[in-house]
């Protein structure tokens, strides 16, 4: 397992959006196969990225999966 992302607090205060803006944005990451979640630990990416365009591309997916979420956060369950 690679990195352990901030808390959702964390995110939520660094990013000025809702907790179920991030809960989204992480369930879409995992969703995805990028990022595992674990009860009590936090998440985690999966693969550590150990070239910049690995990371540029995990800070793209996490950006960009953040702003469909946050333009879908008056719906129950993220559908973007």
């Amino acid at each position: 397992m690679g990195l352990r992302l901030p808390s959702e607090q964390d995110l939520c205060r660094q990013l000025a959006v809702s907790r179920t803006v991030v809960r989204n944005a992480i369930s879409r990451l995992r969703d995805d196969d990028l990022v595992d979640k674990i009860r009590g630990s936090g998440a985690f990416v999966l693969e550590c990225p150990t070239s910049t365009t690995s990371r540029a591309h995990l800070t793209k997916a996490l950006v960009s999966t953040l702003k469909r979420c946050r333009t879908c956060s008056n719906v129950r369950r993220c559908a973007c």
